[in-house]
């Protein structure tokens, strides 16, 4: 779809809306002052960074965000993301730039965030490892060294982690999706471009709102908006989505609950072994990782993201990896990962064992994800894929990963 929706100087630009099977969905897209301010924003931003925009501009539009690609030369990474969420995910913008303090050498440093109204300003960050596999330039091995870095990074994350979060993300039913918290400022972040491992982030580090403070100043995720669900939290989540699911019949409904006890056990099991929580991707595929230099991935799109047990982040890497290259090629990828939670009080077969439990529990993260959309969203497809993965906690066993 063309458009002439994107304006700048009071001048519309044109741009490429991709809506893919999605054109009855509800965003702010639509709305014509929407689009003015949020493109003022963006302009005002790669105008201070002399950045000048360079053909149309590339829109994709999904129930549950709004990215737009400006090109700002004749190359392939010469661009800049502009992204925002639904008001259920809108912590992401602050997210990223507290990120980028906390953690700078495994995320991009973004060019600005608005967090007060979920905006936030990326520069491109380097080849997707989706594209790097497909390639063939990397196998099931940069897999393991993929997740060993994301493991490195949960463990420094574990600090700010502490406290009660805010309930209803994770886990949270169609009518719990959760709102971020409101009133947490936006930060301008002058520094772009993606920091070598270890360098300083002065531009982030400058201008932290107060959700981008450090633990011992009370910030963390909770002061975020980021979502809870951490293992004793997730029964009620259960609750929540077997209640509010309309593709559950009362017989099935009835079979779920009868197996609530089950799903007890399993949470208070995998608290017992004192893994602290940290923050969980919640979706970590292949087209959420960047592969910015041979041996070196940075992690992005937090919008699914919730404060839970670390380990449910290998529910998908576990998946992909074993559908595409074999069952023999997860446990060094799981190894890698384990390796940097090691020292904590558990054994390493402990630890293997808090995996295969938080792996299976990390079921309802998926299917509560599923509800972080733009308002008057039809939720059918929602629903649907909601209620696959609420079936797949008891269909799946405690084997081995």
């Amino acid at each position: 779809m063309h458009g002439n929706e994107g304006r700048t100087g009071g001048v519309e630009r044109a741009a490429v809306v991709d809506r893919g099977r999605f054109a009855d969905s509800v965003t702010p897209w639509d709305d014509a002052e929407w689009r003015r301010e949020v493109f003022g924003w963006a302009e005002r931003v790669l105008a201070s960074h002399g950045l000048v925009e360079a053909g149309a501009r590339e829109v994709r539009v999904r129930p549950w965000s709004v990215l737009v690609r400006f090109r700002t030369g004749g190359g392939p990474r010469d661009a800049v993301w502009l992204k925002t969420g639904a008001p259920s995910n809108a912590f992401e913008a602050g997210l990223a730039g507290a990120l980028a303090t906390w953690a700078p050498e495994h995320v991009m440093t973004p060019l600005a965030v608005d967090a007060a109204r979920g905006w936030v300003l990326l520069p491109d960050g380097g080849p997707l490892f989706r594209d790097v596999l497909d390639a063939g330039a990397a196998g099931p091995e940069a897999w393991t060294t993929a997740l060993g870095q994301y493991g490195a990074m949960q463990r420094r994350l574990v600090p700010y982690a502490k406290g009660p979060a805010r309930r209803g993300g994770r886990g949270a039913g169609p009518a719990e999706a959760g709102v971020p918290d409101a009133g947490v400022p936006g930060a301008g972040v002058p520094g772009a471009g993606v920091p070598a491992p270890g360098a300083p982030n002065p531009g982030v580090a400058n201008a932290r709102g107060p959700g981008a403070r450090g633990p011992e100043a009370g910030g963390g995720f909770e002061g975020l908006g980021v979502p809870g669900a951490r293992a004793r939290e997730l029964p009620e989540a259960f609750d929540a989505l077997v209640a509010g699911n309309p593709l559950f019949d009362a017989a099935e409904r009835a079979a779920l609950l009868r197996r609530r006890p089950r799903l007890v056990e399993l949470c208070a099991e995998l608290d017992a072994y004192g893994v602290p929580d940290s923050l969980d991707h919640c979706d970590l595929h292949d087209g959420q990782i960047l592969a910015p230099s041979p041996g070196r991935f940075t992690f992005f799109d937090w919008g699914d993201a919730c404060v839970a047990h670390p380990f449910g982040s290998l529910l998908v890497p576990v998946r992909e990896v074993r559908e595409r290259y074999g069952a023999e090629h997860v446990a060094p990828m799981v190894d890698a990962y384990l390796e940097h939670w090691t020292g904590l009080g558990p054994s390493r077969t402990e630890l293997r064992r808090a995996a295969v439990l938080a792996v299976r529990l990390a079921a309802l993260g998926r299917a509560g994800s599923w509800f972080r959309l733009f308002p008057g969203t039809p939720t059918g497809d929602s629903e649907e894929a909601s209620a696959y993965w609420v079936r797949q906690l008891f269909a799946a066993t405690d084997e081995e990963l």
